[in-house]
């Protein structure tokens, strides 16, 4: 036998050894899969409370920026406070192009509502100048700019972090929303996570008593216009950030489910963590 053979014999040797070396077998690999998905299961829920909190910190800081805001607008308007808009409810009032009536913006005010001018009685919902957020921009800004409402220019002069910073970031659906059914033909739907209480609006900050106990903006469930009345079955407080099953006695609202940790901000611009029943008690929402 030639000499040369026995390496070549050798290298074949090692070549059929190192392919027949010992992989994993299929227990194994089923049992890594099985840790690992373990290991998942463990991890998702703290790391979707992690992201939840965060959020809901993110929603708080919002409040308060707002809530400074307005304290800023009270400061160049002789101590009141802007008007809470609605959705218009009548298609007179908008046109889609940026015209509006003659008597946009001379309306009486009685009661912190506006008077329908048509009429002589009862509210007219809106839009008007003095609106906290100028929320209907399907044609802006031909139709209106939300950096021109009241406390727009108090935020931020880019549209986009103003737009931002009125949304709460755990509010994936706030582009979705459609128009409320009883809504102006254009006006297109809210698409922003936070409502001013209605018994502010146009109210004087030295007449509001315990102003730092009286709710000024709250996040809103669903949210159909920037308008938030107390009590209502179609404005309950948001659910996002916790849920939990139960009522106290007189609560109606969310089939059943009491929302807790919402942010809110107040009349003295602070904000913290409120439930359902807190903003079903009258002291905490009338101005008086």
């Amino acid at each position: 036998m030639s000499s040369r053979g026995i390496p070549a014999a050798r290298s074949r040797v090692g070549v059929r050894g190192r392919a027949a070396a010992p992989g994993f077998t299929l227990v194994e690999l089923l049992v890594v899969i099985g840790i690992i998905a373990l290991l998942i299961a463990i991890l998702l829920p703290a790391l979707q409370k992690a992201r939840d909190q965060a959020n809901r910190t993110a929603c708080l800081s919002n409040m308060r920026q707002l809530g400074t805001a307005f304290i800023m607008y009270t400061g160049e308007n002789k101590g009141y406070l802007p008007y809470n808009t609605s959705f218009a409810r009548a298609g007179s009032r908008l046109d889609g192009g940026g015209a509006y009536p003659a008597a946009y913006g001379k309306n009486r005010v009685v009661n912190g509502d506006f008077v329908d001018p048509a009429s002589g009685t009862g509210s007219d919902f809106g839009p008007h100048p003095e609106d906290w957020i100028y929320w209907q921009q399907k044609n802006a800004p031909a139709y209106r700019d939300i950096r021109e409402s009241a406390i727009g220019k108090f935020l931020a002069a880019d549209r986009a972090v103003l737009e931002k910073l009125l949304r709460c970031p755990s509010d994936t659906d706030a582009d979705k929303r459609q128009p409320h059914p009883s809504s102006a033909a254009g006006e297109g739907a809210y698409t922003f996570s936070y409502s001013l209480n209605q018994n502010m609006s146009f109210r004087k900050m030295s007449e509001i008593r315990r102003s730092s106990e009286k709710l000024l903006l709250v996040e809103e469930h669903a949210a159909n216009d920037a308008r938030w009345a107390p009590g209502s079955t179609d404005d309950p407080l948001s659910l996002r950030h916790g849920r939990k099953r139960g009522l106290v006695k007189g609560q109606s609202l969310n089939g059943g489910f009491v929302g807790v940790t919402v942010p809110a901000s107040f009349c003295d611009g602070h904000a913290e963590l409120i439930d359902q029943a807190f903003s079903e008690d009258e002291r905490y929402y009338r101005r008086g």
